[in-house]
């Protein structure tokens, strides 16, 4: 806000000064000030009779619940010298509605999202200093927000890339349910990011980079709450020395291409269980991305899968993927963070221990209305039992995007999904364990945990509708 005050003032002093120069003077100053960014309104809502964990406060049926939010992202990029760019991104949002969710009457918050340097050296090299984000390909974010410093060299006739960075990254700066993040409470992760970009002439594109990331408690001091007499410790409950090895590639010939990745992810982490007791896991365990499609005319056809190693009840599971801190989009429902209900995700792309699969088809008519279709199949990596039977199927979703844009700055959409559970999604630990507690183990497995288990078939149907206005 004290940014936008002193453009203020400085505007106003340049409109009052006399004579000859203000106009000029005005004029240079527009030139080096680069201003764009978008102003959104959605309106989001859910029907459901399934119990949905993590969201929804009870096992209710769940209707009407729904929300409205107000987005509106500014980009300021000041160019000092043609050698030096300052950047700045301020974010205005709100949430406002009624519902059983965890979302109330919101009032607007202004956030300073990104405050950065670009410095360029020479025409090869790129230094970029300050509060920004840290991206991987395939949308999966390093760090949303983070202090840290980025250094980038352009090789081979900018044919290829090298690059590094050191990060400073916040714990729990991640969206939920399309709300911006409160202040972060903890900044103890430590991230190194190394690799390289590359082409092969115009048919192949690839990348390929090193991440360590030392992430530690915040701190192991005990609290006492007086309110129910438990004792317990702050901190984000969990620390690790983690290891990413990524490599992500595209084809593409004539109308075809083929987009696949994988990451291999190792390491070691501590956490937490219910009983503050300190748990020690060796994590190995991997990613995979794929795509592959061909356009015709306005048409496009693709098949997608994407997927990640591990146990779908226990994120902290040797085998179970690590997430980056990531933000993915793959469906509305299933994974997704987009801002509306997600079964696995709302903020992070939680693929551990699951994967999708399907088709995606986009139509574009007149260069202006494009519509989108996804049919998709979920399942899990480690085999479920539901009330005495194997099973995999975690549960099925169509999507259906549709869009109009006029002028590229006017676009108004409607995004609606619709998700039928299947007998993995029932038999995930959230959905139950009601009794668990009460018998042994071994007990409870053998006679209360299928009556246990909370199952529904009903569907999940989600639909949002926005309006974005972009400028420039």
């Amino acid at each position: 806000m004290k940014r936008i005050h002193l453009f203020a003032v400085a505007f106003l002093v340049l409109a009052l000064l006399p004579g000859a120069g203000h106009a000029e003077m005005l004029s240079t100053l527009m030139e080096r000030i680069d201003l764009s960014g978008f102003l959104r309104l959605r309106s989001w809502s859910v029907i459901s009779r399934t119990h949905v964990p993590d969201a929804f406060d009870t096992r209710h049926t769940y209707k009407h619940i729904n929300y409205m939010d107000l987005f509106m992202r500014n980009r300021i990029y000041l160019t000092v010298i043609p050698e030096i760019q300052v950047r700045t991104v301020l974010d205005i949002s709100g949430n406002f509605g009624k519902s059983n969710l965890a979302i109330d009457n919101a009032d607007a918050n202004l956030i300073a999202r990104d405050v950065y340097a670009i410095i360029r050296p020479v025409k090869e090299a790129e230094i970029s200093l300050g509060l920004m984000p840290f991206s991987l390909p395939g949308g999966y974010i390093l760090a949303r927000d983070a202090t840290g410093i980025q250094y980038t060299h352009a090789i081979a006739n900018k044919k290829a890339a090298l690059f590094l960075a050191y990060i400073k990254a916040f714990d729990d700066a991640d969206d939920s349910f399309g709300q911006g993040s409160d202040v972060p409470d903890f900044i103890w992760d430590d991230i190194v990011f190394a690799g390289s970009r590359f082409s092969i002439g115009s048919v192949f594109r690839g990348e390929c980079y090193y991440i360590y990331e030392d992430d530690r408690f915040t701190t192991n001091k005990f609290t006492l709450d007086t309110t129910n007499f438990t004792a317990g410790l702050e901190g984000d409950g969990r620390k690790g020395s983690l290891h990413w090895v990524g490599f992500h590639g595209k084809v593409m010939t004539g109308n075809w291409y083929l987009r696949f990745g994988g990451i291999f992810n190792a390491g070691s982490i501590h956490w937490r269980n219910a009983l503050y007791a300190f748990r020690k896991t060796n994590i190995l365990a991997g990613l995979f991305e794929f795509e592959t499609g061909f356009s015709i005319d306005d048409l496009k056809l693709s098949a997608v899968a994407e997927g990640a190693t591990g146990d779908p009840n226990n994120p902290n599971a040797g085998r179970s993927f690590q997430d980056i801190k990531g933000a993915h989009d793959f469906s509305f429902i299933a994974v997704d963070s987009n801002g509306g209900l997600a079964l696995r995700g709302s903020g992070e792309s939680c693929w551990f221990g699951l994967y999708g699969c399907g088709l995606a088809f986009t139509y574009t008519l007149f260069d202006s209305f494009i519509m989108d279709l996804k049919l998709l199949h979920f399942g899990t990596m480690k085999v479920l039992y539901w009330r005495g039977k194997k099973t995999t199927w975690f549960g099925d979703e169509a999507d259906l995007g549709l869009e109009y844009r006029f002028r590229n700055i006017l676009s108004v959409f409607l995004n609606a999904g619709a998700f039928l559970p299947q007998r993995a999604y029932n038999a995930q630990d959230n959905m139950s364990r009601s009794y668990y507690g009460y018998l042994t183990e071994v007990h409870y497995n053998d006679l209360l945990h299928d009556i246990d288990n909370h199952g529904s078939r009903s569907m999940i149907f989600e639909i949002m509708l926005g309006l974005k206005i972009s400028y420039d």
